[in-house]
């Protein structure tokens, strides 16, 4: 058993009495049948010999009451156990999550989204096995083993032995023998099926550049591999559990052969009478039900181990945070950040991915409510990367990061995200209304409030068609929206959380040159009570920016004014010029600025 699954086994801890009272009902239904069994033996074979009713009455209520016993009890079993086992998954399903939660976006950069998915819910979803299928069932195979045998002690040492011995071939080496012939199996198919599902989700998601491409058959046939060796999985898992079962069977088979062979000497010297042999036979025939699952059990086990493993994987035990969590808070917290940050600062920072060369060498610059600061330059310059520096989806180092001059840092992600309201480039629309969309930023928003930035977002022409207005339903990452509309509804959501920071990705890189306009100015009118940062590669609508940085592979090569910047023929001036031109913007418009 791996540590992955001993730390699922160990959340059991939570739930221990429910988990006793499921082994003590199924040790109650076993020893009911075991009862049932017996009772009725000596039943049956009591009325051959033609006694009195009366001496047969107290038989009959036994095998009325152990069959109801039976009954009942099973059922409590299977009610207190399936119990354990949901409450158990949905601990595992939270706790999940909280782990996985903070390593975002960095711990999930090179994951496959229907990796991650078959292992939230999948893997999961395996580790029900656990309790239902091993845990209780040889507990209660252990305590009714020890029991019969101390039953058969008293009869005959030899019969103990018999009986001890059918429940460790049964009850121990054919689970390992299950175990071993299945472990290979049961955890290429856990891998698989991730797999998979991933490349389920991958041709779903894209399937209209598949059929575009001519690619969807190739996809469909890499689909059919994966699910041809989960195929071949599944039959090695049949045949080894058809070689357990046989050979729990196969135990218990001889072992009534053995009790037979040792008992009916007892009888023929009359030291046993014939009724107490059937009795003694059915018995151990009935010991079937406590030994006959633990094979299936024990081989699922392997399967759940996989997933345990892969869920620790994904969710810290191999995963790699981008930031590390204090373990003390800050010396000193300046006043402001108990509620809203009045200054954001970047002083000297340098970063690389894991990995790879730097992105952003020796960036510095400041953010106020009140000030719009413009951070442009070319695709792959970095600019994305100073938004995810600042939300601590990765820690910064060289340099730091300050809020009011704490340091990020040293200070809880969440308490730094609060300072900020964000409009990323690649914009995430749950699947979900307008309204719930809008709501992802702040749950207690009114209507008045979501109708206020739909129409700051020049969004409110399209709600106003739509048969259900902010009700109406995007669909999957918002299918049903153009790319405009997703980004305007993610500039609204932006722009309905007050925190005292906006930061906004390219938030016109879709638009035409009107709503481009008008979002620009909606910026512009932020900018007077919340500091802005806007990272773009467009140039056009700078002007009110207080100040503009250009980025070129990573260092600020140029910063100033739109109107500084326009002058100096710089790499500024020349990206403006070439934006221009491309727009078919006429003459040169800085030939009255030489």
């Amino acid at each position: 058993m791996s540590r992955a699954l001993r730390r699922v086994v160990g959340a059991l801890r939570h739930d221990w009495r429910r988990a006793g009272l499921a082994i003590v009902l199924l040790v109650v239904t076993l020893a009911a049948s075991l009862a049932l069994m017996g009772t009725s033996a000596w039943l049956i074979a009591t009325a051959a010999l033609h006694p009195s009713v009366a001496a047969l009455q107290v038989a009959i209520v036994g095998v009325r009451f152990f069959g109801i016993a039976r009954g009942l009890a099973r059922y409590g079993e299977r009610l207190v156990s399936h119990d354990v086992t949901l409450r158990l998954l949905e601990r595992l399903r939270v706790s999940t999550f909280e782990r996985l939660v903070p390593q975002a976006p960095a711990g999930l950069l090179f994951r496959r989204t229907g990796d991650v998915v078959a292992r939230l819910v999948g893997d999961i979803e395996t580790l029900e096995h656990v309790f239902v299928r091993v845990i209780a069932p040889s507990a209660g195979a252990a305590i009714i083993g020890a029991g019969l045998v101390a039953a058969f002690g008293m009869m005959s040492l030899a019969g103990a032995a018999i009986v001890a011995a059918v429940f460790v071939a049964g009850g121990v080496v054919a689970p390992l023998v299950a175990h071993r012939l299945g472990a290979r199996a049961a955890r290429r198919r856990i891998v698989e099926r991730g797999s998979l599902e991933a490349d389920l989700i991958d041709g779903i998601n894209g399937v209209a550049e598949l059929v575009a491409f001519g690619a969807a058959p190739r996809h469909v046939a890499r689909v059919a591999r994966r699910a041809a060796t989960m195929a071949r999985a599944e039959m090695i898992g049949g045949r080894s559990a058809a070689a357990s079962g046989a050979l729990t069977m196969l135990a218990v088979d001889l072992g009534v052969v053995a009790v037979a062979a040792v008992t009916i000497p007892l009888v023929a010297d009359a030291r046993l009478s014939g009724v107490t042999l059937a009795v003694v036979v059915l018995v151990v025939v009935a010991s079937l039900e406590a030994i006959g699952m633990l094979a299936s059990g024990w081989q699922s086990l392997a399967a759940s181990d996989e997933a345990a493993r892969r869920l620790d994987e994904i969710a810290g035990g191999g995963g790699a945070p981008g930031i590390t969590t204090p373990c003390v808070a800050p010396p000193v917290s300046p006043p402001t950040m108990q509620g809203v940050a009045s200054r954001f600062a970047i002083d000297g920072l340098t970063f690389a991915y894991a990995g790879g060369p730097p992105v952003l060498r020796d960036l510095t610059l400041s953010l106020e409510p009140g000030r719009l600061v413009a951070l442009v330059g070319p695709s792959g310059s970095g600019k994305s990367t100073v938004l995810n520096l600042a939300l601590r989806f990765w820690d910064a180092a060289p340099g730091a990061i300050r809020l009011d001059g704490v340091d990020i840092a040293a200070m809880d992600a969440d308490r730094v995200r609060s300072q900020f309201s964000v409009m990323p480039q690649r914009t995430h629309l749950l699947t979900a209304t307008i309204a719930d969309n809008l709501r992802l930023a702040v749950p207690t928003a009114s209507r008045v409030d979501l109708e206020e930035v739909v129409v700051r977002a020049r969004l409110d022409g399209l709600v106003q068609v739509l048969p259900n207005g902010l009700e109406e339903w995007v669909g999957e990452q918002g299918v049903r929206l153009s790319g405009g509309e997703r980004q305007r509804l993610a500039f609204a959501r932006a722009l309905l959380r007050r925190a005292p920071f906006l930061l906004l990705d390219e938030p016109t890189a879709h638009l035409d040159a009107a709503l481009e306009r008008a979002v620009l100015d909606e910026i512009a009118r932020e900018a007077r009570t919340r500091g802005v940062l806007l990272i773009t590669h467009r140039l056009s609508g700078l002007e009110a920016a207080d100040e503009v940085l250009v980025l070129d592979a990573g260092r600020v090569v140029e910063r100033g004014t739109f109107a500084e910047l326009s002058r100096r023929r710089g790499r500024f001036a020349d990206l403006l010029a070439i934006q221009r031109d491309e727009l078919g913007s006429g003459p040169d418009p800085f030939a009255a600025s030489g």
